[in-house]
């Protein structure tokens, strides 16, 4: 069932077995696999159903380091999350993300990717896909469906097999499934399952000497405050708010819980996006563009991109950095870059006896080096609600830049030796200095990395 914090009688406690702090995609997915069992189950929300300003506003904080959005516009907070707004990218990870490689600092899990197998099914089955591991290599795309096969571009399904230093990595697109609307109905008819709506964690209690959870304490905005005990608690507030909270909650561990390394809210990172370069081509768009222009275009259900393969990552000591190819739309340039533009594409025409050349945009998803200098911590002022406002100081390490462009000229090798087109560097990549970087830049919102496992 779904009940309005804002109508509990002030100093409630209220018992359950397990209390999961977030109805965002793992909250709820969370609360689901529990729905009409004999396990009690509180969901907290901070949210309603609709975002407002003043529940939204308990995001703010303050960005140091790399520029970066406003707290309070990179993530939603209310009833589904940040899933309101996501574009329904689904992908499982790779196996080399959770090794431990001796030339990237501070890598390596305590699992292994075989560890979530049986999870990623239920994870799709969640997100409205195909049950389909789109994780093994493009040797694989025989056995897919048909419909899958038809929407995948000649590039990814033949002339990438013909190099073993590239291998093609696919997204399934999710509706996007909006998990707040999708599950709404199966929690509210649930009847072990208690979802409280604009209910907001302000501190996490625990035993005298900090080793164990006994209760959260929790307030509204319009004035009510009460208290949850369980016997487990999850925390599935998002990359940010989870070290916020663990940091704030200070009265019987100094540092904050599970901080007596000083290790919660380090290793935060993102997946920026950077446009690298151009290809400039001979052969059809179609044929090549994992991403296109056009409505029908934006309807597949399939996308995908090349990435170095983990055989060439390992010999050449780089991360899994993945890049797509996207056709460049007309009004893309304009004035003296278009100009630019077409002068090199006439030139590549009359030197490699091309009649029609296409150019397409690379766009590098970065797979971010753990950095334990990039984190979240707190401010000194605080929210309405009495907690601290957290400060996100996003960094990059020594040498990333050079990583990115090291995979860029790799790929670009392979672009070249398949006779599918040259690869055009991005200006900023020439540039030998460690701190230029292109001016459309952006980290995304996939906030990561902030309450590492280990």
């Amino acid at each position: 069932m779904i009940l309005d914090a804002r109508q509990i009688p002030d100093s409630k406690v209220i018992d359950t077995d397990i209390c999961v702090v977030g109805a965002g995609a793992a909250g709820i997915s969370l609360a689901m696999e529990f729905a009409n069992t004999s396990t009690s189950v509180c969901l907290v929300e901070s949210g309603g159903f609709e975002p407002d300003e003043d529940t939204q506003a308990l995001y703010k904080g303050e960005v140091r380091g790399r520029d970066y959005h406003d707290l309070d516009s990179a993530r939603l907070r209310y009833f589904g999350g940040s899933t309101n707004c996501w574009h329904g990218w689904c992908r499982s990870l790779d196996e080399v993300d959770f090794e431990e490689r001796p030339y990237i600092e501070h890598s390596g899990w305590p699992i292994t990717l075989h560890d979530l197998d049986p999870f990623y099914v239920k994870a799709r089955q969640l997100c409205e896909v195909r049950n389909v591991n789109f994780s093994e290599s493009v040797a694989s795309v025989g056995e897919l469906p048909q419909l899958y096969k038809d929407e995948i571009p000649r590039f990814y399904k033949e002339q990438v097999n013909d190099d073993e230093r590239i291998k093609t990595k696919f997204w399934q697109l999710s509706p996007p499934t909006r998990f707040g609307s999708t599950y709404q109905d199966a929690i509210e008819k649930s009847q072990n399952i208690h979802a409280y709506l604009y209910a907001n964690v302000v501190e996490i209690a625990t035993n005298d000497n900090g080793t164990s959870v006994t209760q959260l304490r929790l307030a509204t905005l319009q004035g009510p405050q009460f208290q949850i005990r369980a016997k487990h608690f999850i925390l599935a507030s998002g990359g940010i708010e989870v070290p916020r909270l663990l940091l704030a909650s200070n009265s019987t561990k100094s540092a904050g819980l599970g901080n007596d390394f000083d290790q919660v809210g380090r290793y935060f990172m993102l997946h920026p996006h950077l446009q690298v370069g151009r290809i400039l081509t001979n052969e059809p768009v179609e044929d090549i563009a994992g991403q296109r222009t056009g409505r029908n275009w934006r309807r597949r259900s399939i996308r995908a991109g090349v990435s170095l393969s983990e055989k060439t990552q390992k010999a050449e000591r780089l991360p899994n950095h993945v890049m797509l190819l996207k056709e460049m739309e007309k009004n893309e340039s304009n004035g003296i870059k278009a100009l630019i533009s077409a002068m090199v594409d006439k030139v590549y025409n009359k030197f490699f006896d091309s009649p029609e050349t296409s150019s397409l945009n690379v766009l590098l998803w970065t797979d971010h080096l753990p950095n334990p200098d990039s984190r979240v911590t707190l401010n000194t002022k605080k929210d309405q609600l009495g907690v601290p406002l957290p400060i996100l100081d996003w960094r990059f390490s020594s040498g990333e830049k050079q990583g990115i462009r090291k995979t860029v000229e790799l790929f670009g090798e392979t672009l070249g030796a398949l006779n599918v087109g040259r690869l055009q560097l991005g200006e900023w990549l020439l540039d030998e200095d460690d701190d230029v970087w292109p001016e459309q830049f952006e980290g995304d919102y996939h906030h990561m990395g902030a309450t590492r496992m280990s």
